[in-house]
């Protein structure tokens, strides 16, 4: 019986393999490279229209609580319960194909999966979408790429929990809750997409037919994800050290070594994708084989997905080729637009908790360059700075220059206040020579011109006014 069990996943995954990967690799292409710009863009216009710049701990509240947001975010989880049902659909549907040794087209299963979801989100259905916000997180423990798994709880709210004992007890008890109360539903979905059962009448068969197996089918499930990870992060391993070793090796040659160092992107970029794809597909057939294996054992009726098997001809794999040339290329001009507006700074996620730390190069690279000068701003960019402070003073002919001190006797060795002296007065005097010889005649920067360096190299500027008075 346990050989029969691994037999029916081995089967599941492998007998539509080619559809299988197709469906599985282009909706990732396009929930990723399409969907979540959009969403993005989206988020970022009500931010906008809700007149918040960027998120903090103070606002964030106020920005939840906002009408306009709270409109959005019930859309955004709206959308994504219903790619998600598709997706789950989809797989479900191959898999009950596989399961009966029946090939199924990616055309078909994406129309069989819509109609499916046509069904399963009618009003007396609604409560689907519950099972699938609150147990499908809990099933894709790992690598597994289910969209809904990126839903997670802000860490900053989670950091106050974990401070307050009471509220992290009272937060664990009730995600117990809920995966026992939903975990009775497992199958729910199985008999709504293949038997065409309502939510209701599903919730009952899924009950019972699971009663008596819970704890052993959830840990069948963690299992299967334990070791696909534990696979999944050897393989990774593995094809890094051996990078490395050539990379170590051929350390003395830049351009080898740039490749290597590319190579291993790649590698890893690779490796993500091909262990995401399968991840969310050995979730399902894990759970399929255990629905069938139970319906046997309690001598239910075994049905087949009924659909109409398309006759492959010329026409339609030229059709089908065409509708995946066009889904890729939307995919690359969207994300390669979202990419560049990233990357330009005109797109971002302006919220304080989820930023990464960020490098400041105080008065440019200012511990192996003369302070404040375009040395110093030059060295602090190839340092990997994301950002430089400088200071700001104004000349008496109202010129806007880069100093930290209002007198220049420090770093000149002449005792004049640049508020006194025109731009003239110090654009030829040395502003290097007191940190080093190596930098002497280094002159005093505009800011204009720090200004222009910065956005050539895509660098931001914390600039400090220095008032005088004058």
């Amino acid at each position: 019986m346990h050989n029969n069990y691994l037999k029916n996943i081995f089967n599941m995954i492998t007998y539509n393999i080619k559809t299988l990967i197709f469906f599985e690799f282009l909706y990732k292409v396009i929930l990723s490279l399409i969907l979540m710009p959009i969403g993005v863009s989206l988020f970022n216009i009500t931010m906008k229209i809700t007149g918040y710049n960027y998120l903090t701990y103070e606002n964030i509240i106020s920005f939840i609580l906002n009408p306009i947001t709270i409109i959005l975010l019930l859309i955004i989880i709206i959308f994504l319960t219903i790619i998600t049902i598709f997706d789950i659909s989809t797989l479900i549907i191959i898999f009950d194909l596989s399961y009966h040794k029946k090939k199924i087209t990616l055309i078909d299963s994406i129309k069989l999966s819509i109609n499916k979801c046509l069904l399963l989100l009618k009003p007396n259905n609604i409560g689907v979408s519950f099972l699938v916000l609150f147990l499908i997180p809990f099933l894709n423990i790992g690598i597994s790429s289910n969209v809904i798994t990126s839903i997670k709880i802000p860490e900053y709210i989670m950091s106050y929990i974990n401070s307050n004992i009471l509220l992290l007890s009272i937060y664990i008890l009730l995600y117990i809750i809920l995966i026992i109360i939903f975990f009775k539903w497992l199958y729910s979905l199985y008999y709504m997409i293949i038997e065409n059962k309502s939510f209701k009448s599903s919730r009952k068969y899924s009950k019972n037919l699971i009663k008596n197996n819970s704890l052993k089918d959830a840990i069948k499930i963690l299992l299967a994800q334990f070791i696909f990870s534990v696979v999944y992060l050897s393989v990774l391993l593995i094809g890094l050290i051996i990078v490395s070793i050539f990379v170590k090796l051929l350390s003395k040659v830049k351009i080898v070594e740039s490749f290597l160092i590319t190579i291993i992107w790649l590698l890893e970029l690779i490796i993500f994708i091909i262990f995401s794809i399968i991840s969310n597909s050995i979730n399902y057939a894990v759970i399929g084989a255990l629905f069938y294996k139970h319906k046997k054992d309690k001598k239910e009726r075994i049905y087949l997905i009924k659909h109409n098997k398309n006759i492959k001809n010329k026409e339609k794999n030229i059709l089908l080729i065409h509708i995946n040339i066009i889904i890729i290329l939307l995919a690359i001009i969207c994300g390669t637009i979202f990419t560049y507006q990233v990357l330009n700074g005109k797109t971002n996620f302006d919220i304080e908790s989820i930023k990464e730390m960020e490098i400041t190069a105080h008065r440019g690279a200012s511990i192996k360059y003369p302070e404040n000068t375009m040395s110093a701003f030059i060295g602090a960019k190839e340092l990997g700075a994301d950002w430089i402070e400088l200071d700001v003073q104004e000349t008496k002919d109202e010129v806007l220059v880069v100093s930290h001190d209002p007198n220049i006797k420090r770093i000149t060795g002449i005792d004049k206040n640049i508020t006194d002296m025109t731009y003239n007065d110090l654009k030829n005097l040395d502003f290097g020579n007191f940190f080093s010889d190596k930098y002497k005649g280094e002159k005093i920067p505009l800011l204009k011109d720090v200004i222009e360096f910065a956005i050539l190299n895509n660098i931001k500027l914390n600039i400090e006014l220095k008032p005088t008075g004058k």
